[in-house]
């Protein structure tokens, strides 16, 4: 199961060198890093229009649509390498060449994203996110909670991932109606319950367990994510 996981890493960076360049590809967490330091510089500044909760809520909401993004990309891959270099061959749809099952690759196929993306995204976001707090608010360091937010901006990516997985799993067994009819029913619930307002925004569970850490929150955003 982990040399599927390795290989899988491996077809990850060869496929995205390939499309941007080895070099070029290897430097983009520097200029994650870097961009997000240096817009996080004027912090003291946008703090003063926004409180810290919606800078919070802003992060998250971010890394839940960078999460979708990178699983629809995930799911399409091989369509689009076939468009862009001909014919290829992935291992997440290699089942039936493999003797491994679906479950075994899909699931070593979602720790690979997670991982992968993780080391590419989010880390080097926070590292530049920690250190212009540190050089710019020093005495509010403590209350963005950095430890803290690492955890929540990855759960809020996995759950973004997964959601996608999800539809995915769902139109490949029902098709667009079923989705269709699940975002209406959603839809319909916010509007019958009379909560569709700003509130609803802060429910999010990584945001709300980084806006109130507490065991039943983290048990609920851990259960949402499975």
């Amino acid at each position: 199961m982990f040399d599927i996981f390795k290989s899988m890493i491996k077809e990850e960076w060869r496929m995205h060198s390939s499309l941007f360049g080895h070099s070029g590809f290897a430097l983009f967490p520097v200029f994650i890093f870097l961009f997000t330091f240096f817009v996080s510089l004027v912090l003291p500044v946008f703090r003063e229009i926004v409180s810290d909760a919606g800078v919070a809520l802003g992060m998250h909401y971010f890394f839940l649509l960078v999460g979708g993004m990178v699983g629809a990309f995930g799911l399409m891959g091989r369509e689009f390498m076939n468009r862009r270099f001909g014919q290829a061959s992935l291992i997440a749809y290699s089942s039936r060449t493999l003797p491994v099952s679906e479950r075994v690759i899909f699931l070593n196929f979602l720790v690979k994203d997670i991982v992968y993306y993780f080391i590419l995204y989010v880390l080097p976001f926070i590292a530049g996110f920690a250190l212009a707090v540190k050089l710019v608010l020093p005495s509010a360091a403590e209350s963005f909670k950095i430890p803290l937010l690492t955890l929540t901006l990855s759960l809020s990516f996995m759950i973004g991932l997964s959601v996608v997985f999800f539809l995915s799993t769902v139109y490949a067994h029902s098709g667009k109606a079923v989705i269709a009819g699940l975002l209406l029913a959603f839809h319909a619930l916010l509007f019958a319950s009379g909560n569709f307002n700003e509130e609803v925004l802060y429910a999010l569970p990584g945001l709300a367990f980084y806006l109130t850490p507490s065991e039943t929150r983290q048990l609920l955003a851990s259960v949402f994510l499975i």
